[in-house]
């Protein structure tokens, strides 16, 4: 149901939050800390509230759910968005590439 989604979203949220912390070519500022973890655990902690509360037999919670959804679909678009903007900007630079065998320079 959609306890077990919101269960879901949340779970993998962990290696995103990972491989946040991992990544060396980019440090991460504020504004990818709200998009990748504080904006989803939003909506998936509303989805699991609405889902316990739909259990309980109140159907109003579906126009959350619904709410929920449209979120993590706008930050989908805005996640895969920048990733492309960034990789199109800086996609290239030195420190991204790997060293040339022998340590010659191209």
């Amino acid at each position: 149901s959609l306890v077990v989604v919101a269960l879901i979203g949340l779970g993998y949220m962990v290696p995103v939050l990972l491989r946040m912390r991992r990544v060396k070519a980019y440090s991460p500022v504020a504004e990818d800390w709200i998009w990748h973890v504080a904006l989803p655990l939003v909506a998936y902690v509303s989805i699991a509230t609405c889902g316990f509360l739909i259990l309980r037999g109140r159907f109003g919670p579906l126009y959350c759910v619904g709410g929920a959804a449209l979120l993590i679909l706008y930050i989908g678009i805005h996640n895969a968005w920048d990733t492309a903007t960034w990789m199109a900007v800086h996609g290239r630079d030195p420190q991204n590439e790997p060293a040339p065998p022998g340590g010659a320079n191209p």
